[in-house]
């Protein structure tokens, strides 16, 4: 299943899978999963057969859950350009390492909040998912989640919503 230049934040998924449950193989290009909870795979439970998670240009951060709180993956998570978490090997390049969901977005909601649909999931003007992408995995897509071009300064960013 490939999910392009999407935002999914605010969902409470229950048992598994806040932001998105899948039971297949999970390409994310130019997205964003935030403020999502459940109680196993807050941002994305992919947690059956051998399905994998690739992150390409996306960032899967400020979900919630007891167990897993961004992605479970029954395979592997395989990241370029991405983050889904602020831990060692949890981002490309580790650029995500020691900081907070409050260091990359406007303005987040607590996954505690959802389901909600409040919360402002652009960049902030130090985020180091600006210009953090890469120009090829954009697809064709040219325009964000707002109709601006996503590309600017030479570089995509790694996600789909640029600072305002």
């Amino acid at each position: 299943v490939s999910i392009g230049n999407s935002l999914i934040a605010g969902y409470h998924g229950g048992r598994r899978g806040g932001g998105i449950l899948i039971r297949a193989n999970a390409v994310l290009t130019n997205s964003t999963i935030s403020g999502n909870r459940a109680d196993n795979g807050g941002g994305i439970n992919a947690s059956f057969g051998a399905s994998t998670v690739t992150l390409n240009n996306s960032l899967v951060l400020g979900n919630d859950a007891p167990t897993n709180p961004q992605i479970i993956a029954a395979g592997s998570i395989t990241l370029t350009n991405s983050a889904y978490g602020f831990g060692v090997g949890e981002s490309t390049g580790d650029t995500f390492v020691g900081l907070d969901v409050r260091d990359v977005f406007v303005d987040p909601v607590s996954a505690a909040a959802a389901p909600t649909d409040a919360g402002n999931y652009r960049l902030i003007d130090t985020s180091p998912a600006l210009d953090g992408g890469d120009n090829a995995l954009t697809a064709g897509i040219l325009s964000d989640l707002d109709g601006g071009a996503r590309i600017l300064a030479d570089v995509v960013d790694g996600c789909l919503r640029r600072y305002l």
